[in-house]
């Protein structure tokens, strides 16, 4: 559109200069015809070359503009998507690491229901890659620390039977001695 204005302004100053030279009497016609053409067909080529080439320059010069602009903008938008994204899963984070923290603390007191129990409340918040391994890792830790309770457990009572069992047969047979003599 810029171009069409330039170029229309061009076409209409050459055909004042040419008009405005065809005006000279003091030379004979046919000379000063022939003079005025030739003059004023240079003067307009170079005029009309000179304002192709500034309007050239003129859309490059706006076209690398829009570029840039353009460019701006859509770094300006991704970083705004970006800084939105981290806005927003940050709480979410923030309270799932709260919730590993106190379930960390809770196993080391030997608190293993308690801490199951706060790794399970993790389930419905947004965790980073690195805190949902944190959150099986300490599940798996609470069901090998269970189980070797509950073995242990087990262990101590068949063995605590074992000698309540030994304990009574021989106080039995004590009993049963001490009566026969």
């Amino acid at each position: 559109m810029k171009s069409n204005k330039v170029i229309l302004s061009i076409s209409a100053l050459a055909l004042a200069v040419w008009f405005s030279g065809c005006k000279q009497d003091s030379k004979p016609v046919e000379k000063a015809a022939a003079e005025t053409t030739t003059e004023s067909s240079k003067g307009v080529t170079e005029k009309a070359s000179d304002a192709v080439k500034n309007a050239t320059a003129a859309v490059k010069e706006t076209g690398a503009k829009v570029v840039e602009d353009v460019k701006a903008a859509g770094t300006a938008a991704v970083a705004a998507v970006t800084d939105k994204a981290k806005e927003l899963t940050a709480p979410a984070s923030a309270k799932a690491q709260e919730l590993i923290d106190s379930a960390k603390s809770l196993i080391n007191e030997g608190k293993f229901t308690d801490a199951l129990a706060k790794l399970n409340a993790t389930s419905g918040e947004a965790m980073s890659t690195n805190q949902v391994s944190m959150v099986d890792s300490l599940k798996a830790q609470i069901s090998k620390a269970t189980e070797a309770t509950s073995k242990a457990v087990s262990d101590a009572t068949a063995s605590a039977s074992g000698v309540v069992s030994n304990a009574t047969k021989s106080a039995t047979d004590a009993v049963n001695k001490f009566l026969k003599k």
